[in-house]
C-alpha cells in the first residue's frame, strides 16, 4: 500500500498481519463497522463512523426521546414525531409543533370557510378571517335569500 501513502517497514511475513482487514494499516481499505456498506480507508473510517454514515447512533433533536440510527431518526421519525414544527398548511405563517397542529387548524385565521348562509344559497368561500367581512357586505343579499329558503322548507 506504499503507492497510498503507507511508510510501514518490517519483515516480509508480517506483511500479511499489518496489512489484513484485522491490521493497523491506515491504507487498507477496510467496511464501516456499523455495517452501512461503505468500504473505505481505515484512515478516514473513525471520522466517517462518527459524523457520516447512516448507521450512526443519533437521538432525535426534537423530542429528545427517540434513539435509532441517524437514518432511522431523519427519514422515518422526524416524519411523525409530535414535537417537530411544521408551517401552517393554510399558509399563515405561524409554526406549529406536529402535536398542536389540528388544534390550530380550526382556529387557523387562514382556514377555509363557507359562508354562514350557504344553505341559503350563498355560495361565498374564503378564509375565516374574512369572514365577518363577508357577513357585513352580504347582508342584504343575505336578507333576501332567507325568505326564499324558508318558503322552500315550507313546501
Amino acid at each position: 500500500k506504499k503507492e497510498k501513502g503507507c511508510m510501514w517497514e518490517g519483515e516480509l511475513g508480517k506483511l500479511m498481519d499489518h496489512t489484513s482487514i484485522d491490521g493497523d494499516c491506515e491504507y487498507v481499505e477496510v467496511p464501516c463497522t456499523r455495517q452501512c456498506g461503505v468500504i473505505m480507508v481505515r484512515s478516514l473510517l473513525k471520522n466517517h463512523e462518527e459524523s457520516r454514515c447512516n448507521k450512526r447512533p443519533a437521538t432525535c433533536q426534537y423530542c429528545n426521546q427517540y434513539v435509532s440510527t441517524w437514518e432511522d431518526v431523519t427519514t422515518k421519525h422526524y416524519n411523525q414525531c409530535p414535537e417537530v414544527e411544521l408551517l401552517c398548511p393554510n399558509q399563515c405563517g405561524e409554526s406549529i409543533k406536529r402535536k398542536n397542529q389540528s388544534k390550530h387548524l380550526t382556529a387557523c385565521p387562514f382556514k377555509i370557510v363557507k359562508c354562514e348562509y350557504m344553505h341559503c344559497g350563498c355560495t361565498w368561500t374564503g378564509r375565516q378571517k374574512d369572514s365577518m367581512n363577508h357577513m357585513e357586505t352580504a347582508s342584504i343579499d343575505h336578507s333576501r335569500m332567507l325568505p326564499i329558503y324558508f318558503t322552500k322548507q315550507l313546501q
